[in-house]
């Protein structure tokens, strides 16, 4: 028996869900560079006083992203800590206040340059958060190139 040719059918790419999936992945790619972005702002070392652990690095958000959503991929809030610091330590950002106002004071310039990149409370269309996306995109890009260039 002969199989039967199939023609590919073309992507729609006018469709809301194709471009809810684009914004999906523009979206996680611009979480991973700005993971990179505050590691290589750090130094690659965790930023924790007195901790010399430059190993298995975690990227966290001072002001809780799900809440802030304006802040999610602002450089400013981000702090580069070890696991033992980030979440699993008694004295850490996940479980102690006092740790995360101790950081607070030592980056004292960072916490206050924190500015609203984006109104999200207003309704968007599909477009718009596109584009939005892409320009985030292309800012955490020239940051990291910024900082590997520092290195």
């Amino acid at each position: 028996m002969k199989k039967r040719k199939t023609k590919k059918r073309k992507k729609r790419t006018d469709t809301k869900v194709y471009q809810n999936k684009q914004i999906k992945k523009i979206r996680n790619r611009c979480l991973k560079l700005w993971k990179e972005c505050v590691k290589l702002r750090a130094h690659n070392k965790c930023e924790a006083p007195l901790c010399p652990v430059t190993k298995k690095l975690n990227a966290a958000h001072i002001e809780d992203y799900n809440t802030h959503r304006f802040l999610r991929y602002d450089l400013n809030n981000g702090l580069c800590l070890c696991p033992f610091h980030h979440k699993w330590g008694a004295d850490s950002a996940h479980n102690s206040f006092l740790f995360m106002q101790k950081m607070c004071h030592l980056f004292v310039a960072r916490f206050v340059s924190l500015k609203i990149v984006a109104d999200f409370t207003k309704k968007t269309t599909v477009k718009q958060d596109l584009k939005y996306f892409k320009r985030i995109e292309q800012r955490l890009l020239r940051y990291k190139q910024k900082y590997q260039d520092q290195e």
